[in-house]
C-alpha cells in the first residue's frame, strides 16, 4: 500500500431492533481482488427502517457493490479518472438492487456511504454517497463532513425555507437511497489525506446518539487506533441512545 492503512469496523443492532438493517464493507488489495488502481474500499450501509426488508437492501447492496468494483475494467491513469468510476459503480449497484426488488416483488431501500483509496496519488481519496449515512475526515479543528445528509430538512433548508418549526422527524426522511428508484444521483467528492488523519464512515445511529463533540472527543483518545475507536464510538452511542443499528468503519493513515 502506498500508506499504512490501519481499518476496523463494527455493526451493532442497538438497544431496540429485531434484525441488525446495517451493513459494512472492508476489502483490501492486499487481500481480495481489486482494481489496479485501487488499494482499499470502505463502506457502510443503512437498510431504510421504514420499508419492509431494509435488512436485506443493505446486505445486498453491499454484496452488489463488492462484487460490481471487483470487476471493474474501466481502465484508469489518472486520480480524475476515478470519481466517476465511483459514480458509475454506485449506479451499477443501484441498478442490481432495483431489478432484483421489482422481480421479487419487493421494494429495497438503504444508503450508501464509501471511501475509495487509490494506488496513483495517496494524497486523494475518493467518497460517495446517496441518503444519510456521512463520512468524515479529521482534521487539527476536529472532525470534518464530507456531505450534507440526503433529508428532506436539508433540501428544504438549501432553498432557503425556513425549517425551525419543522418537526425534527422530517430529518429522518430521505431525498434519495439506493434500490428504491433508478434515477438517483450521487454524491461524489475527491479530498485531501494525509498521515496521522483519520476517516469515519457512520450510519445515523451513531449520529442520532452522538453529537459532534462528544464524536471528536472519543476520536482524540483513540485516533491511532481504529479499533478501539470503532468499539469506543459504539459502546458510548448505545449508552447515550442507541434506539437503531449503529455502524461504525474507522481507518488511520499512517
Amino acid at each position: 500500500m502506498s500508506h499504512n492503512i490501519r481499518t476496523s469496523g463494527i455493526t451493532d443492532i442497538g438497544k431496540t431492533r429485531a434484525q441488525n438493517q446495517d451493513a459494512l464493507l472492508i476489502i483490501d488489495s492486499e487481500n481480495e481482488k481489486l482494481p489496479d488502481w485501487c488499494e482499499l474500499v470502505v463502506a457502510v450501509f443503512d437498510g431504510a427502517s421504514g420499508i419492509p426488508n431494509g435488512h436485506i437492501a443493505s446486505k445486498r447492496a453491499a454484496e452488489y457493490f463488492a462484487d460490481t468494483i471487483k470487476h471493474d475494467s474501466t481502465p484508469v491513469s489518472v486520480t480524475e479518472q476515478i470519481g466517476p468510476v465511483l459514480e458509475e459503480i454506485i449506479l451499477k449497484t443501484n441498478k442490481k438492487l432495483v431489478d432484483g426488488a421489482r422481480k421479487n416483488d419487493n421494494f429495497y431501500a438503504t444508503t450508501i456511504a464509501v471511501v475509495l483509496f487509490n494506488n496513483l496519488d495517496p494524497k486523494i481519496i475518493h467518497c460517495g454517497a446517496v441518503g444519510d449515512s456521512l463520512i468524515y475526515t479529521t482534521t487539527p479543528k476536529g472532525l470534518n463532513r464530507i456531505f450534507d445528509k440526503d433529508s428532506y430538512l436539508n433540501a428544504l433548508y438549501k432553498r432557503g425555507f425556513d425549517i425551525s418549526k419543522l418537526e425534527a422527524n422530517w430529518g429522518k426522511v430521505m431525498t434519495q437511497t439506493l434500490g428504491f428508484n433508478v434515477d438517483i444521483e450521487p454524491h461524489i467528492v475527491d479530498t485531501r489525506i494525509s498521515r496521522g488523519q483519520n476517516i469515519l464512515l457512520c450510519t445515523d445511529g451513531l449520529t442520532d446518539s452522538l453529537d459532534l463533540p462528544q464524536m471528536e472527543q472519543i476520536i482524540r483518545s483513540h485516533y491511532k487506533n481504529p479499533e478501539q475507536l470503532c468499539e469506543n464510538l459504539i459502546t458510548i452511542a448505545k449508552k447515550e441512545y442507541g434506539e437503531d443499528d449503529i455502524t461504525v468503519v474507522a481507518g488511520y493513515v499512517g
